[in-house]
Parts: structure tokens; C-alpha cells; sequence
């Protein structure tokens, strides 16, 4: 038997670590392995969710980029309508 914590070994029968309190392990491999296993699910999980959030940001990035274009056209519109109207009532006075 192995403490997880401390890596003392006991004689078997005993169930806890008289030092660190901590369940003794039939073996130290078996509980890293364990927690290996464990750490790499979680890993994948947070992988994962990482994924799924940076596709949501390139939507909006994409969908922001349609509106900021869609806005740069208007406003080229409008100023290109002012021009033309400063240069027809320069025309006129003239």
C-alpha cells in the first residue's frame, strides 16, 4: 500500500497515511495513472469548450465585419451626395 501524497509505503492492512491522513493506494501507478486519465478528460473538456467559444467569436467577428462594410458604403453614399451637392450649388452661384 502507497500514500498518494507522500509516497510512503505500508505494510497491507493499513488504509490511511499516519502522516498526510491522506487513503493509501494499492499502488502509486494505478492513482497517477488515474489522475492522468482524469486530467485528460478535463482537458479535453476545456479543449472542447474553447473550440465552441472561439467559433462563436469568429461569427460575430464575420457578422461585424458585414455591418462596419455595409456602413463604410453608406457613408462613402452620403459623402459622395455632398460633394455632388456643393459642387452643383458652387456651379449655380456661378
Amino acid at each position: 500500500m502507497w500514500c498518494p501524497l507522500c509516497k510512503t509505503e505500508y505494510r497491507d492492512g493499513y488504509v490511511e497515511c499516519a502522516d498526510c491522513r491522506m487513503p493509501l493506494k494499492s499502488s502509486l501507478r494505478s492513482g497517477r495513472d488515474e489522475d492522468s486519465a482524469a486530467l485528460s478528460d478535463d482537458m479535453g473538456d476545456i479543449m472542447s469548450d474553447i473550440r465552441q467559444e472561439l467559433s462563436r467569436v469568429r461569427d460575430v467577428l464575420e457578422e461585424t465585419h458585414e455591418v462596419l462594410s455595409t456602413i463604410k458604403k453608406i457613408a462613402i453614399f452620403f459623402c459622395t451626395l455632398a460633394i455632388v451637392s456643393i459642387v452643383a450649388t458652387v456651379l449655380y452661384v456661378i
